[in-house]
């Protein structure tokens, strides 16, 4: 019981850190290098304990690739990051969830699937252009649809580790409390490094 909650207590406090570099993440570079100083000391905890194991590893490998693009848009404008590597790493973290929670047992799995492709059908490349890693046109729709899908997937089906449900709501509904241009950024950060934080 003390193990579980003291496990509790660090992720309530690594959820308020990562809220309070959400307010100074795009304006100060400090700030982007200390997800990165965390990122990295993640990952080699990790290694260190070999952890790095079970169905969600093709998915962590994805979104950390993803979290270090972010790292680097934000401080440096690159013309091929801006037009085309964000749409298809967000593209590509979507298609990925096809893998990561097959198989489909339950109904809500298939309702999962149906929304996951859902997702993928609808998805439009010209709508996740940035620059400086803020959206330049956001996708309201798609961002509400991917938000009621993932709660469906996250609370009812089969697909996250048990006692993990309710936890990854957090790092989808969080990203809500800061501007939407600026959705990919709080969003990713909080996913990878939840996500990584569940392996140490």
């Amino acid at each position: 019981m003390y193990i579980k909650l003291n496990k509790d207590i660090q992720e309530i406090l690594l959820a308020l850190i990562l809220l309070v570099i959400s307010l100074y993440i795009t304006k100060y570079t400090e700030v982007s290098l200390l997800v990165l100083f965390i990122l990295i000391s993640f990952i080699i905890i990790i290694f260190y304990n070999n952890s790095f194991k079970g169905r969600y590893i093709t998915k962590t490998s994805l979104v950390i690739i993803s979290l270090l693009t972010i790292i680097y848009g934000i401080n440096y404008n690159n013309y091929y990051i801006n037009n085309y590597s964000i749409a298809f790493l967000l593209f590509f973290n979507i298609v990925i969830l096809l893998e990561t929670c097959h198989p489909f047992k339950t109904i809500y799995d298939f309702l999962s699937l149906f929304g996951i492709l859902l997702l993928i059908v609808t998805f439009d490349f010209s709508k996740w252009k940035v620059k400086n890693m803020k959206l330049i046109n956001i996708d309201y729709n798609w961002i509400y649809l991917k938000t009621i899908v993932l709660t469906i997937l996250y609370v009812f089906s089969t697909c996250p580790i048990n006692g993990y449900h309710f936890k990854l709501l957090f790092p989808l509904y969080a990203p809500f409390l800061f501007p939407l241009n600026e959705y990919i950024i709080h969003r990713c950060m909080y996913l990878t490094l939840g996500l990584l934080y569940a392996y140490i």
